[in-house]
């Protein structure tokens, strides 16, 4: 045996030549990525078939803060929001979902997730502030929340009731 080649992928992106030995450190490998590694012997007869492949998975970033959050509709029991996404980064990867945190002034509240950017949130209610506060998830972590205090609309008055 003289050497091993060891090939790593998505997409073919590394193949190494390395001495005989039986440990080796892969670094530049991009977060949250799931990655196949396999190796092969070489010797002067020539270079052997690969070894059974074994997967691996980076750890994703933890995300940075959601930018944009706003409030894009409003009724007396819901409000619909709407945001973008963290800014990109080196190694940066998809959201897992959105945690939506809300509720009533000097309240714990509820917490509800979404999987795209925008959200509506039912049964509040009337003519009431809300904090509403979301976060993007990976499966790093998640990132810091970006608030936002919002109001639902006010129920339409009655019509008087003539009394005698």
């Amino acid at each position: 045996l003289i050497k091993y080649q060891i090939s790593v992928d998505p997409s073919s992106q590394m193949t190494r030549t390395v001495g005989a030995v039986t440990q080796l450190l892969l670094d530049n490998l991009m977060t949250g990525v799931t990655y196949s590694f396999s190796v092969a012997a070489i010797n002067s007869d020539g270079t052997g078939p690969d070894a059974d492949m074994v997967m691996f998975a980076t750890i994703a970033d933890i995300p940075g803060p959601i930018r944009n959050l706003m409030k894009t509709a409003s009724s007396a029991s819901s409000i619909t929001i709407s945001w973008d996404p963290p800014e990109p980064s080196d190694g940066y990867t998809n959201i897992s979902i959105y945690i939506i945190r809300y509720g009533i002034l000097d309240t714990t509240g509820e917490i509800v997730t979404s999987e795209n950017t925008q959200k509506t949130i039912i049964n509040l209610e009337p003519g009431i502030p809300y904090y509403v506060a979301v976060s993007a998830s990976t499966t790093g972590g998640n990132g810091n929340e970006t608030g936002l205090l919002v109001f639902s609309k006010e129920e339409a008055p009655v019509k008087p009731v003539k009394t005698s």
